[in-house]
């Protein structure tokens, strides 16, 4: 999935039609798509920390970009200011919308591979694949130019899990 979408953005840059390319770490959104009928499921070990964000963040950074001409053909690197491992996030998250769950499940990534060939479900050869990248791939991007130009992600996990709290 990293490598097509890697790939891509190479042929748009290549192409000579101007763009913006956006590349932002994990939402806090995708959340919710770790939790299915009051269980909360993690794919491997997930030993690196990211910088999270909030889609509300990245919206407003995109819409910057179409009022600021200087932002024609970049590359942008949107990574929140608050660094998390995905198991202790994922373990916050619980605690607010989800008391029931008590500890958060790990799958290691071999048994979600064999269950999505067993079962032909290509959603979870698509999770197994790209969990497996970041269990390997550390964030390496730097945001300086980003935040300079866009302003950087300012909504914190806490104010936006209080946020769904509230709903």
């Amino acid at each position: 999935m990293t490598e097509n979408k890697y790939q891509a953005e190479q042929l748009i840059i290549n192409s000579g039609i101007p763009y913006i390319i956006f590349s932002p770490s994990w939402f806090f959104e995708t959340l919710e798509l770790m939790v299915r009928d009051g269980k909360d499921m993690l794919i491997s070990k997930q030993p690196n920390q990211a910088h999270w964000i909030t889609a509300d963040d990245f919206a407003r950074m995109v819409a910057i970009t179409y009022k600021k001409p200087e932002a024609k053909n970049k590359i942008f690197f949107v990574i929140g200011s608050e660094e998390y491992l995905i198991k202790d996030l994922l373990e916050e998250y619980c605690k607010h919308l989800y008391p029931e769950i008590k500890k958060v499940s790990t799958f290691p990534i071999g048994i979600i591979k064999m269950i999505a060939i067993l079962t032909g479900n290509k959603d979870k050869k698509n999770d197994a694949s790209l969990f497996g990248y970041f269990e390997k791939v550390k964030e390496m991007s730097n945001p300086d130019k980003t935040n300079e130009l866009l302003g950087r992600p300012i909504i914190t996990f806490e104010k936006w899990v209080s946020s769904k709290a509230l709903l």
